[in-house]
């Protein structure tokens, strides 16, 4: 029984590491060439500087969605991320928008992932 309990224990420890990060706050990024948002990431194991980086919203429907891309500019001596997102999935720039004006709710319901779509990369080379 105790060692039941060590493991469970310890693959909670695991997964909790492992989370994806959700976005803290939204920022205009006149600043940086190229950049359309610059979003503030909680801590997460899972990121290293200059990382690409994918943002998921998801909707009330339930589905995640892709509504983004962009990079990792900068990891705090905190521990948070800074990411930039360099280009906005079609018909997604609403979203986008209220990251910027960090709306709760959207703030809430978007996280970053740390790779990119395969399908996404192909579709950008067309």
């Amino acid at each position: 029984m105790i060692s039941t309990l060590a493991l469970a224990a310890y693959d909670g420890f695991k997964i909790s590491k492992f989370v994806l990060p959700r976005v803290l706050m939204g920022k205009d990024t006149s600043s940086i060439e190229g950049a359309m948002l610059l979003c503030l990431l909680e801590l997460s194991e899972l990121f290293s500087y200059d990382n690409l980086v994918s943002f998921y919203h998801l909707f009330d429907e339930g589905f995640e969605q892709l509504i983004g891309v962009g990079s990792v500019i900068n990891i705090q001596e905190d521990g948070k991320i800074q990411v930039i997102m360099t280009q906005i999935t079609h018909g997604n720039e609403e979203v986008v928008s209220k990251l910027k004006n960090n709306d709760a709710s959207t703030l809430k319901k978007t996280i970053a992932k740390s790779n990119v779509p395969k399908t996404y990369l192909s579709m950008r080379s067309r």
